[in-house]
């Protein structure tokens, strides 16, 4: 969170690596800074190595990572799935992408289910996954995102976490 001119990653990433000063030059529009900004936060919250993710096999660790990913306000968007550091929408796969929708952060924790590229079980799982996390969520995720806020929406995913059960949270 913000304090002052510094941010605490430890919050939001798990890592020990403390507290960096951001300049407010570092939070105007310039795009390579806030790109880059939102492309190392995004490496330290969810290590992206190709199409490759961490293990997001159960609703609790999609929620989970969805938190991790919308953690700072910055990282959240309405009205598009995923937006770029001067806010056009783009694909919420992209590199480019630095602030997402709930469903768009959904869909990059979990990956696409009509991935090409993909086989056809993992396909599957994922549009199950995907599915079993709306219906944690209980909501139109989508009008919720537009129309709540971003408090809101952080509030929901925390009520849907807590009412989620994993052996291992």
């Amino acid at each position: 969170m913000l304090a002052g001119n510094s941010i605490d990653t430890r919050e939001h990433s798990g890592l020990e690596s403390g507290r960096h000063d951001v300049t407010h030059e570092a939070l105007s529009p310039s795009p390579s800074l806030l790109s880059l900004f939102g492309q190392i936060h995004l490496l330290k919250v969810i290590p992206l190595l190709g199409n490759a993710m961490p293990d997001f096999s159960t609703v609790p660790a999609v929620l989970d990572g969805v938190l991790s990913l919308l953690a700072v306000p910055d990282h959240w968007a309405r009205a598009a799935a995923a937006r770029n550091a001067l806010g056009h929408p783009v694909p919420v796969d992209s590199n480019e992408a630095v602030a997402w929708s709930l469903d768009g952060a959904i869909e990059r924790v979990i990956g696409y289910w009509e991935d090409e590229t993909i086989t056809e079980d993992e396909a599957e799982r994922r549009l199950a996954l995907e599915s079993a996390t709306f219906t944690a969520l209980g909501v139109n995720t989508a009008a919720m995102n537009d129309a709540a806020g971003y408090r809101n929406v952080i509030a929901l995913l925390k009520a849907a976490r807590s009412r989620s059960f994993s052996p291992m949270a």
